[in-house]
């Protein structure tokens, strides 16, 4: 029996802009061979995720997955580019993302993951649904320690992917109040 993803309801009456995305310091550091488009969608698509519910967690294993709605407009609002530009954007994300894969490396384990099942971008429409997997929820939802956490406004007035990994290094350092990362760790 094939599970249907669900589209859970945005957790906050908060502008994007003003919305948390929260993840994994590992997922974090996973983020880095996103360029800045990239980045962006999943941002915008984290922000849009209740990070803070185990009740959404178990939602989510439940359904095998859920789904989020970019709409073109608050994305080109949140980034701060125009329209067009937030249009090419989430259609080029639509054709790279679902092929983008992170990995976890724990000892000699290496496991891979897609960042989504599913993209779909409706031409003309000015909106594109993103499918995140249930195998990504347990870096994104209901986390207790070891994550980074930012405004989406913090990283929506960066212009490059070299800044906006900068301050998700800087944030996942945040609660021991220095960051000393080792050539090993990276960032994270």
């Amino acid at each position: 029996m094939t599970r249907k993803p669900r589209e859970l309801a945005p957790f906050t009456d908060k502008p994007l802009p003003e919305r948390h995305v929260n993840m994994s310091n590992a997922l974090a550091r996973a983020a880095h061979g996103l360029n800045l488009a990239e980045k962006r969608v999943i941002a915008c698509g984290l922000a849009n995720t209740n990070s803070r519910s185990a009740r959404s967690y178990s939602q989510i294993l439940q359904h095998g997955g859920w789904l989020v709605r970019l709409v073109a407009v608050d994305y080109a609002e949140t980034m701060g580019i125009e329209p067009k530009t937030a249009y090419e954007q989430l259609k080029d994300a639509a054709n790279t993302l679902v092929k983008k894969q992170w990995t976890i490396i724990s000892g000699k384990s290496v496991t891979r993951f897609n960042w989504l099942s599913r993209i779909k971008y409706h031409e003309g429409e000015g909106w594109v649904e993103l499918e995140f997997t249930h195998h990504t929820a347990p870096h994104l939802i209901a986390l207790g320690k070891n994550f980074t956490s930012y405004q989406l406004q913090q990283a929506s007035a960066l212009r490059s992917i070299y800044s906006w990994r900068l301050l998700e290094c800087l944030q996942s350092w945040k609660g021991t109040g220095r960051y000393t990362p080792t050539i090993e760790t990276k960032c994270g």
